[in-house]
């Protein structure tokens, strides 16, 4: 029976700086449009439990008086500076993450292009496990730090403002860690043996 196999150790670095880079556009690609589902769970959140849950300020935080007239210039009906401060730091959060998973979009279709113009599936330099791994090992230790911040600000911070700004980011960093370890399984589990066969 016949295995593939990566490429020979004698491959140029031209074709692993290729490999390389298709490998890294495709999880800068996916690490933004992580950042803009993130932006909807947090809008979800928000329309669920409150803006302050989101953003709100933690306790003891106070604006000074032309820092709140500027927040309460974008959203005058606010009433309060603290209720108008929520609002500007909600819509922020969701606008900024939505552009990042926009960017994201664009950037998996350059990822794209590249795989199609630069890469080699017949003898690939990287094992197939690479990407896999690292994107495992990213996500999920921005996945344990995020929660870990979401439920030790509710626990401890005296209130839950601004806890769903964590959680929203790291529910999501799990559910890309649950990808990318499955993905790593199947790698692994379908990677060819180095060995020599007989």
């Amino acid at each position: 029976m016949q295995f593939e196999s990566v490429a020979p150790l004698g491959t140029s670095g031209r074709s692993v700086s290729r490999e390389l880079m298709v490998a890294i556009a495709k999880m800068a690609g996916v690490g933004l449009v992580a950042i803009g589902v993130s932006g909807i769970l947090a809008a979800v959140m928000g329309a669920s439990f409150g803006k302050g849950f989101v953003s709100g300020s933690a306790d003891g935080i106070t604006y000074t008086p032309q820092r709140c007239a500027d927040f309460l210039s974008f959203f005058p009906d606010a009433g309060t500076c603290e209720a108008a401060a929520t609002a500007h730091h909600f819509d922020e959060a969701v606008s900024y993450r939505a552009a990042a998973g926009v960017l994201g979009l664009v950037t998996l279709g350059a990822w794209w292009f590249m795989r199609r113009r630069f890469a080699r599936p017949v003898r690939p330099v990287l094992p197939p496990s690479t990407e896999p791994a690292v994107g495992a090992a990213l996500f999920g230790v921005a996945a344990v730090a995020l929660l870990g911040l979401g439920t030790t600000h509710m626990t401890f911070g005296g209130s839950s403002n601004g806890a769903g700004e964590f959680l929203s980011d790291g529910i999501v960093a799990l559910a890309a860690f649950g990808a990318y370890a499955l993905r790593l399984r199947r790698a692994i589990t379908d990677e060819p043996d180095a060995s020599p066969h007989r």
